[in-house]
């Protein structure tokens, strides 16, 4: 009896392995576990491209295309400049008011629109925009009365920082989306 017990304390891990392995349904070479680069990309339907005036396509950069949709570009792609207007702008943000506004006050008046290279729009917003220094993005910069999203039953206290902006950057090539953060105007 004693003997028996060992041998199933002996067999028990074994077949539990055996099990594991043959659920796993390959062998860890095969898995290259630690052997690659991890790559976090966003999934894309196309290369990013963008039609030029002579019927041609220029590449308008290597990786995924980044951001949510959001501007459809109105101006032929040319290298360095952006394919929307400060008029699209305006118009999309007129369509599509940023969630922090207080819809019960007046909507967010659009007080700047620039077309900066990446380095540049960082510096504005004080925070990185993880885009190369020279992509042309959009920074839109929108006032407003603007209302924290707060969890239920917790009421904001004291008044709001005066000159309180939200900043909105789109790629300036594809349109998108990139990003919504705020700050403080210190230009007002």
């Amino acid at each position: 009896m004693r003997k028996m017990r060992q041998i199933l304390f002996l067999i028990g891990p074994l077949c539990i392995t055996v099990a594991f392995v043959i659920a796993c349904g390959a062998p860890e070479e095969r898995l290259q576990s630690g052997g690659g680069e991890v790559r976090a990309t966003a999934t894309t339907q196309g290369s990013p491209t963008a039609e030029v005036a002579d019927g041609g396509a220029l590449a308008t950069d290597s990786a995924p295309i980044a951001g949510s949709e959001a501007i459809h570009p109105t101006l032929a792609a040319k290298p360095g400049k952006p394919t929307f207007t400060e008029d699209d702008v305006r118009a999309w943000v007129a369509d599509n008011p940023p969630a922090a506004w207080d819809s019960t006050t007046p909507p967010p008046v659009v007080e700047r629109v620039e077309f900066l290279p990446a380095r540049e729009v960082a510096a504005k917003v004080n925070h990185p925009v993880y885009a190369p220094d020279d992509a042309i993005l959009c920074l839109a910069t929108l006032s407003g009365t603007w209302a924290p999203e707060l969890p239920p039953g917790v009421k904001p206290s004291g008044s709001p920082i005066p000159n309180t902006v939200i900043y909105l950057i789109f790629d300036g090539t594809t349109g998108n989306l990139l990003g919504m953060t705020s700050g403080v105007d210190s230009s007002k």
